[in-house]
Parts: structure tokens; C-alpha cells; sequence
């Protein structure tokens, strides 16, 4: 079986505290408790935890387009490593 590494690649991230304003993290209010939702590429809505890096690429070949989604923090800190 063939092996692979991902390619390397720089990506702009924040984390999300509660009361914080970031990009791509809106909050709802369902059934009556409030929710911290991320948007994902196919439209989807996803559950953001205190703490998450919401991540944010740019869309390759689409000028002014990005996506944004959540990272749990320990995986967060596992997979990328900060750029000075």
C-alpha cells in the first residue's frame, strides 16, 4: 500500500471564547438555549465548543472566497505549529 504525507500548508485560525466575535461563528438561539454554530463548505451548520480554532483557508482558484471551520483545541495544537 502506497504512503502519503499532506502537503504543507499556512492557514489563518482564532479561538473562539464565549462572548468573543469571530469570523464564520454565529450564535442561535434553538428550543430556547443558545448555540454557537460555524458554517461549513456544504452549507452544513456545526457545533462550536469554547476554545475551538475556528480555521479560515481561502478557496484555491476562488478569488475572495473562504471557508471556515472549527478545530478542537488539543488537535488543533497537534496539527499546526504557529508562524512568527
Amino acid at each position: 500500500m502506497a504512503r502519503f504525507r499532506s502537503k504543507p500548508k499556512e492557514i489563518e485560525a482564532e479561538q473562539w471564547l464565549p462572548g468573543k466575535t469571530v469570523s464564520g461563528v454565529r450564535s442561535e438561539v434553538i428550543n430556547g438555549n443558545l448555540h454557537h454554530l460555524c458554517r461549513t463548505v456544504n452549507g452544513a451548520f456545526v457545533h462550536v465548543s469554547s476554545g475551538d480554532w475556528i480555521i479560515i483557508e481561502k478557496i484555491q482558484n476562488v478569488p475572495g472566497e473562504t471557508l471556515a471551520y472549527p478545530c478542537v483545541d488539543e488537535i488543533f495544537r497537534q496539527t499546526y505549529d504557529p508562524i512568527d
